[in-house]
């Protein structure tokens, strides 16, 4: 099998999640994206569900990278922010797979997911909101915030900017949290 012709295909595919969900994702419009006939697609991935399991497993493999990265950066602002811009496409689909966490492929492959941003970010954000001293606050705050993250970006709406204010946004709610305000 031509592997630089099926991650063509994964490319593709894995854009189109990102910017449309798995709802979106048909044997038409990904044949139609790579300008390739059905058969081609059958060729290489059986059937829907298989590309759906080839899109995850190159997401899982862009995780880990994702987290190595996370891991060797030295300050939320500007490295963090610059490795969140970098992986945009990733996060995004993160998000589609997070929206279908019910079902039991996508849970496992977004727990797994989590647990290693989790690992490569935590002490970056304990660090930056100073929660050295509540490491338990600190990994249900992580939760929470990634939640909210991924529920409230958006495609037209990333940017560094975006993200700068974010970040401005929790810093202070973590501050008034802790002085009792």
């Amino acid at each position: 099998m031509n592997e630089r012709k099926r991650q063509e295909w994964i490319a593709e595919g894995y854009q189109l999640v990102a910017q449309n969900g798995f709802e979106r994702l048909t044997v038409k419009l990904i044949c139609r994206m790579v300008a390739k006939s059905k058969s081609s697609f059958y060729h290489y991935f059986g059937e829907l569900e298989l590309f759906k399991d080839a899109l995850l497993t190159h997401h899982a493999k862009r995780a880990h990278q994702f987290a190595r990265d996370i891991d060797a950066c030295q300050q939320v602002e500007p490295d963090l922010v610059t490795v969140l811009m970098d992986y945009r496409t990733d996060i995004f689909f993160y998000k589609q797979v997070r929206m279908y966490r019910d079902h039991s492929t996508y849970k496992k492959y977004g727990q797994q997911i989590f647990d290693l941003y989790e690992n490569a970010v935590l002490e970056k954000w304990v660090d930056y909101f100073k929660l050295n001293d509540r490491p338990l606050f600190a990994r249900k705050f992580n939760k929470f915030l990634s939640e909210h993250f991924l529920m409230s970006i958006s495609f037209d709406t990333y940017s560094r900017d975006c993200l700068k204010y974010f970040l401005f946004e929790l810093w202070e709610m973590v501050h008034q949290l802790k002085k009792g305000n």
